[in-house]
Formats: C-alpha cells, structure tokens, sequence
C-alpha cells in the first residue's frame, strides 16, 4: 500500500479512535459477573398452602452485576431439597467436565518458575531451545524441540511464570522428567537463580493436587517415591 494511503488511514483513524472505542464498547459482548450467592434452609412444620409439611426447602439468594448498567440486581429462588441435591450434582458433573476439557488444553505445557524477568528476550522460543538442553542434559538426546509458543502469565513480579507449550506431549513428559533427575543431585540454576519446572493445570486439578500435599510430604519421610504425577477426576 502507497504511503500515502498509510497515512490518510492513519489519520482518519486518529481522529475518530474514541468514536470507535465507543462503538465498539455498546456492540461488544457484556456478559454478567456472579458477585455473591447466599443460602438458607426452611423447614416448614405446617402449611395451608402446601400439600406435603415437614420437608426442607433450600432458599438461594444470587447476587449478579448487570452487563449494561453495572449494577447488582439480586434474584430468589426457593426449591425443593430434593431439586436441589439434582442442582448439585448436576452442578458438580459440569465442574469435573469443565475441569478436564481444560486439563487437555493444557496437556502440552510446562510452566517454568524461577527465570529472571526478560531473560529469554525478543525470541523465548529461540532462548528456550538453546537452554533447555543445557539445564536438562538429558535432552540432548531428543535432539531439537518444537516449541509452539512460550509466554508469560499475567502478574506482577521479577520472575513470572513462564508458559512453554511444546508440540508434541513425549516432550513435554521428558522436560518435568528430565528436571526431576537433575535435581537428585544438584537445582537447576540460570544465572544464580533457582529454577523449577511443573506440569500445567488447571485451577480446579491444581486445588485437587495440593490437597495431598501432606500425604506427600508423609510418603517422602518414609522413603517412599511420590505418586505419578497425573491429573486425577473423581466423580465422587
């Protein structure tokens, strides 16, 4: 495109940028944010209106923020306990679904903790393939490694977590692997500082996996090696 079409585009578009900012903010998607969820039970001894006494019903107060004009309107609702037991479990059979859709989204990548803010530079892919088989030497063996892209997590600090996904999943198995044996014997250090490296979860797998820390930590003063480190669902 000639320059000065560049320009002229540039400078429409300079002109009418809050214009479009607002266009674009009432055609947008708004979707309501769930802001707080309050609960009671009654249990009714006698009613004239009722057929059945002497049964539960749950009442749920939901408190949600309005998309357009961003206030809170609240909505009560009463059912039965017998409605609400199906609420629930149908409610916890969307989590654990939810929860392993994202777990296989995420079964390809590898968090590394501990790498100094912008180390990798303009090219984290390129860094990541040269040092990768420097921290883990069992990785120069598997020859090069297809990175898809690598980037860090939102958030404040001096080393984010870095997100590497790699293409194929045996790669990904071999770095947390290969990381583990390395740190039998000595941490993996860049430049002085500790680095770690994790399997990337879910926050629903990752509130499960930290609940057995305990156990854990019991199994380890026993001499006993750690469980597989697999996501694990349980309908129950």
């Amino acid at each position: 495109m000639p320059k000065e079409h560049t320009t002229g585009l540039c400078k429409s578009y300079e002109d009418k940028h809050i214009a479009l900012q607002e266009k674009l903010r009432e055609s947008s998607l708004r979707l309501g944010r769930l802001e707080a969820v309050n609960w009671r039970v009654d249990y009714t001894l006698s009613s004239s209106e009722l057929k059945q006494v002497n049964e539960p019903t749950v009442q749920l107060r939901l408190q949600a923020q309005d998309p357009e004009t961003d206030s809170t309107k609240t909505t009560v609702v009463s059912i039965t306990a017998d409605k609400f037991r199906v609420l629930l479990t149908e409610q916890q059979s969307l989590t654990l679904k939810i929860a392993e859709l994202e777990d296989r989204s995420r079964r390809n990548n590898v968090r590394l903790v501990g790498l100094p803010q912008s180390r990798e530079g303009d090219d984290p892919i390129g860094f990541l393939q040269k040092m990768l088989p420097a921290w883990i030497p069992a990785l120069k063996k598997k020859g090069p490694i297809e990175i898809d892209r690598a980037h860090r997590v939102y958030g404040s600090g001096k080393s984010r977590t870095l997100i590497v996904r790699v293409l194929r999943y045996q790669d990904r198995q071999a770095i947390p692997q290969g990381a583990r044996e390395v740190m039998k014997t000595e941490p993996i250090r860049d430049q002085d500082h500790l680095l770690r490296f994790f399997a990337d979860y879910s926050g629903f797998t990752s509130r499960r996996r930290q609940a057995f820390g305990s156990i854990q930590k019991e199994l380890h003063a026993l001499g006993i090696p750690k469980l597989p480190h697999l996501p694990c669902h349980s309908s129950r």
